[in-house]
């Protein structure tokens, strides 16, 4: 059965709140705020049964993980299950991909063109089953961007969503 958490879940001091239908439960696949600007603590991370990370609005920090330090002896680094990311902001996510391999929805929420005016985000070369790719541009640029290099997508993506990006279509 799948566990919602809605509003905020998280605790003051960083910890994951428990799920609202049993607070026994340890398992946590779908994680859902409907806050803004939050600050995801890298505890969540230690949720090695996550499957979904849904932040409905705002640019929404990720900490770094602390599952970077983890060794083979301390247990599992990757996170398997985990399938989406939304909302996040691109800043903040460098370390995370490599131990997400099986990310098949990501959004990014934030300053995604340059000074120069050239489309920049993330490396996403090691999500290579990732489906659904959504940037959402805040920082405005006065001309239109430069076009994508198309070996900044997985190949298996299906979905672009481009928004306030300033691109012209001929650079597609």
């Amino acid at each position: 059965m799948t566990r919602l958490i809605l509003g905020d879940p998280f605790k003051q001091n960083g910890q994951p709140a428990r799920p609202v239908n049993n607070p026994q439960h340890q398992d946590y696949p779908t994680i859902i705020s409907s806050r803004k600007n939050i600050v995801v603590p890298k505890t969540v991370w230690n949720m090695l049964n996550l499957r979904h990370l849904y932040i409905k609005s705002g640019e929404n920090i990720m900490e770094d993980p602390s599952f970077l330090q983890v060794t083979e002896k301390d247990g599992p680094s990757v996170l398997a299950s985990f399938q989406t990311l939304s909302q996040v902001s691109p800043r903040s996510c460098h370390n995370i991909f490599s131990r997400t391999p099986n990310l098949r929805k990501l959004g990014f929420y934030g300053p995604l063109i340059s000074t120069l005016g050239d489309l920049n985000f993330p490396n996403l070369g090691s999500l290579v089953r990732l489906q659904k790719l959504k940037l959402l541009n805040t920082f405005s640029y006065p001309k239109a961007t430069r076009s994508c290099n198309p070996i900044m997508f997985p190949e298996k993506l299906r979905k672009l969503t481009l928004l306030n990006t300033g691109m012209d279509w001929n650079e597609m």
